[in-house]
């Protein structure tokens, strides 16, 4: 199909994962690839590929799974806004990381790094860690319901393995 460059794949779905996983898989799919949500909203996977580049088409399944899925209201205490925000001005180490999550079993520390450093971007503070922004936090007044206890280093460790390994 993606051979022939007059092939069109209409495919019709609700679900954001779909159009996740289409997108970051544009490259193997035909040229003319819509998704269908409603009758009336056609979405192009080609158009969506180009907005986002390549760097960010290249990290955005690792950074789905990273965020959660569209099964979950928020994490970390933010919601999917702040995440697709914090997706869209991330630099070239956080869209490495994401690119290379779960690419292996064992997740190397520098990826680990920069999964706390985006979560700590999503409070639109630039720090680089759950401790500093907790901190943080707690001084500007913005109180511990930012940044929730549970909410460390290693728990983040914890979830990466968990997504990787099943």
């Amino acid at each position: 199909m993606q051979n022939n460059p007059n092939a069109t794949l209409d495919v019709f779905s609700m679900d954001t994962d779909v159009l996740v996983l289409h997108t970051g898989y544009f490259t193997s799919l035909p040229r003319s690839t819509t998704l269908i949500r409603k009758k009336d909203e056609r979405i192009s996977i080609q158009e969506n590929y180009l907005k986002l580049g390549d760097k960010r088409v290249e990290a955005l399944i690792g950074w789905y799974a990273f965020k959660g899925t569209d099964n979950t209201g928020s994490f970390a205490g933010k919601g999917v806004a702040s995440h697709f925000k914090a997706f869209l001005e991330a630099d070239d180490d956080f869209l490495n990381a994401f690119s290379k999550f779960g690419l292996a079993e064992d997740i190397p520390e520098w990826i680990i790094d920069q999964m706390e450093r985006y979560l700590c971007g999503t409070s639109g503070m630039n720090l680089w860690s759950v401790k500093t922004w907790r901190l943080e936090s707690i001084e500007h007044g913005t109180g511990m319901e930012v940044v929730p206890e549970t909410l460390t280093k290693s728990s983040i460790t914890h979830m990466l393995l968990l997504a990787v390994r099943g």
